[in-house]
């Protein structure tokens, strides 16, 4: 299944459809991170992740970085399991807490480190890799970069 495959099996608007496919690569990501993927204002991405957060399909929590707390967000098991996803996401429990906030400040810095490469047009993928000298790779509309 792919990634819109999943995204179109939620009932919400196209604006929150276009938060929800790019949040799926991003667990624990902010408002900020989503909205800079799609090279948009964080201030137009805020409604759609608030209508998200509504129908009980997205999460959040404030967590705190070097830059200060901001929320981070997640997909719930209601929309996991909308998506069918609810057997194999980086948005499950497990994943989040032993995966992702074990490396929390590399999370924030990797995300933040992908939105930023424009000369590979928008992200379309975000891949964690537990247990190898390889930390991510982030897939764009023209190749892909590898974080370490």
């Amino acid at each position: 299944m792919t990634t819109d495959d999943a995204v179109a099996r939620l009932d919400v608007s196209p604006a929150a459809g276009r938060a929800a496919h790019t949040l799926i690569h991003l667990p624990l990501g902010t408002v900020d991170h989503v909205a800079q993927a799609q090279g948009l204002s964080p201030y137009t991405m805020y409604p759609a992740v608030r209508e998200l957060a509504s129908a009980s399909l997205v999460d959040s929590t404030a967590l705190r970085v070097d830059e200060g707390q901001e929320h981070r967000h997640w997909f719930t098991q209601k929309a996991l399991e909308a998506m069918g996803l609810h057997h194999n996401s980086w948005h499950l429990p497990r994943e989040l807490s032993h995966l992702l906030l074990e490396r929390f400040p590399l999370t924030d810095r990797f995300y933040r480190a992908a939105v930023t490469v424009e000369s590979l047009g928008q992200l379309r993928g975000f891949e964690w890799f537990p247990g190898l000298a390889l930390d991510t790779a982030v897939t764009y509309e023209q190749g892909w970069v590898a974080l370490l």
